[in-house]
């Protein structure tokens, strides 16, 4: 059979990969079409172990420059390591890695340029261990992932550390700790996720020195703390909490902030959120500069608990629209206790 345009040949990557030209995966930005994984002769089957044949794509796929493309199916694979320049594309929602064993489905470690999007990370519920998650990223400069689902862990979702990153349009369910988390990185964008059924944490960032934080647009329905960011150093960058749907939260004891719709211990501004049935706080300020502003709080224990002791920075809060808040819309809190009156008849607060 004649060779046509859809089955290029690229001998000198010495795997035999076969160009991809059919469909329009990549934008028309993008000058290269992507890699089929199917010219590395997967055995049939989802219960068939893949990883050393998936590596063997991604590595060659890496060395080259070129996206790798999986098509509808499903993998089934041990961990796989991403190297710097890795792009990763399957149809959302239909090409879907399974986990087997062997810690994080994808790893990429010190890397730069990676790009993850259009897939499906399975956990199936099997351990992966005390510090597992499906995607774990250390020191990586430049990640993107989007349009990708992350199900089933029996730790966390995705677990970003010293990186800058970028997680867009993602969907993650049944995770038995936190969806997202994020530990002393750079500059991330969260942005237009949603988030069902988490254990501990939703969305949760921490770091100790000056970092650029934005956190939008995501909707988080049903964990013990819906979004936190924690332990900015004060005078540092600014994280931004802006348009998120937060609801459904449930206590959990050995979680901070357990039952909580917003956390923030950080320099922020906390505009447009719209937080529903927490059995705590529906945002909690800790220390730092704070504005927290023009945000929805319905059905909670207290709409919004700020320090009594501002020594650790000053919050301002204004424009709220806060019902059915059962122990007081704004209150001043000694530790986690309420110290003083409901404070919601200030139109602001500056103290």
């Amino acid at each position: 059979m004649a060779i046509g345009r859809r089955d290029v040949m690229l001998g000198a990557v010495g795997f035999g990969v076969t160009l991809a030209a059919g469909p329009h995966l990549l934008s028309a930005a993008d000058s290269v079409a992507p890699r089929s994984f199917k010219t590395y002769r997967p055995v049939p089957g989802a219960g068939t172990d893949q990883t050393a044949t998936l590596q063997a794509a991604l590595d060659a796929a890496a060395g080259s420059g070129m996206p790798l493309f999986l098509p509808p199916d499903v993998y089934s694979t041990s961990r796989l390591e991403l190297k710097s320049g890795t792009h990763l594309l399957g149809v959302a929602g239909r090409s879907i890695l399974r986990y087997r064993d062997g810690g994080a489905l994808l790893s990429v470690d010190r890397a730069q340029d990676i790009r993850i999007e259009g897939l499906v990370l399975d956990g199936g519920g099997r351990a992966l261990g005390q510090d597992g998650a499906l995607l774990g990223a250390l020191e990586v400069e430049r990640i993107e992932i989007s349009n990708c689902r992350f199900v089933g862990s029996s730790a966390d979702g995705v677990a970003l550390e010293r990186v800058s990153a970028r997680i867009a349009n993602c969907h993650f369910a049944d995770i038995r700790r936190t969806a997202l988390v994020s530990e002393e990185s750079r500059t991330v964008e969260i942005a237009h996720n949603h988030i069902y059924a988490c254990g501990d944490h939703g969305i949760l960032v921490r770091v100790s020195e000056p970092g650029e934080v934005t956190i939008a647009n995501n909707v988080v329905d049903r964990a013990a703390t819906g979004i936190a960011v924690r332990r900015f150093n004060q005078g540092g960058g600014l994280a931004v909490v802006r348009g998120n749907c937060v609801r459904d939260l449930s206590f959990r004891k050995c979680v901070q902030s357990s039952g909580t719709g917003i956390s923030i211990e950080a320099r922020a501004w906390v505009s447009g959120n719209v937080v529903d049935n927490a059995p705590g706080f529906g945002i909690l300020v800790g220390r730092g500069e704070a504005t927290v502003t023009d945000n929805r709080i319905r059905n909670v224990y207290i709409g919004i608990g700020i320090p009594a002791d501002r020594s650790g920075g000053t919050a301002r809060v204004t424009g709220n629209a806060i019902t059915g808040a059962k122990d007081g819309a704004i209150r001043a809190l000694s530790g986690s206790a309420p110290a003083d009156h409901d404070l919601a008849a200030y139109t602001n607060l500056v103290s």
